[in-house]
């Protein structure tokens, strides 16, 4: 791996917990690397505060169940957002409590034109049965269908609110 990465460094994509990825349906001509490592350690530092130590393939959502569990609190606006631990400053989580309102903005949008949770977008792509904003991938789906239908919510919250939406998925394989 290491050989490969050095032969052409532009090409290593690190992958997280496969969410908010987009990958052509060409698949990626370079070197991926997933971040595969797991395990949560946490030691008391003085005046009742806890250091938690994570691995970066640790699911986020397995971080924020031990940290209720532990009666620690800070993470805890993370419930229900997929991915992993080292993805988070990179992907949607990185929103602080108040910027949470933007995302929720985002969806009450696509609600007022129409799209709820669980809806079908294309073959086999769909809102979240959680979360309007959140679009997920199921048997059949192509990254070209999510692609479009990415773009249709877009252009119709645009067309019907003025509001611009700037879809959030890492483009993988797709040449800009």
């Amino acid at each position: 791996m290491a050989n490969a990465a050095r032969q052409d460094p532009d090409s290593p994509f690190t992958l997280g917990g496969d969410s908010n990825i987009l990958a052509a349906d060409s698949g990626y001509p370079g070197l991926v690397i997933r971040m595969a490592t797991t395990g949560i350690s946490a030691r008391a530092v003085g005046d009742g505060s806890v250091e938690v130590t994570v691995q970066a393939g640790e699911p986020l959502q397995r971080l924020v169940r031990y940290a209720v569990a532990e009666h620690l609190s800070g993470i805890e606006y993370l419930a229900g957002i997929p991915g992993t631990v080292g993805a988070a400053p990179v992907q949607n989580t990185r929103l602080r409590p108040a910027d949470r309102r933007h995302p929720d903005r985002a969806g009450w949008l696509l609600q007022q034109c129409g799209h709820h949770p669980g809806q079908r977008l294309a073959p086999g792509v769909y809102c979240s049965t959680r979360r309007t904003l959140t679009l997920v991938a199921r048997d059949g789906a192509t990254a070209t269908a999510f692609a479009t239908a990415l773009r249709t919510l877009a252009s119709q919250v645009m067309r019907q609110t003025g509001i611009r939406l700037r879809p959030e998925p890492v483009m993988v394989g797709y040449h800009m």
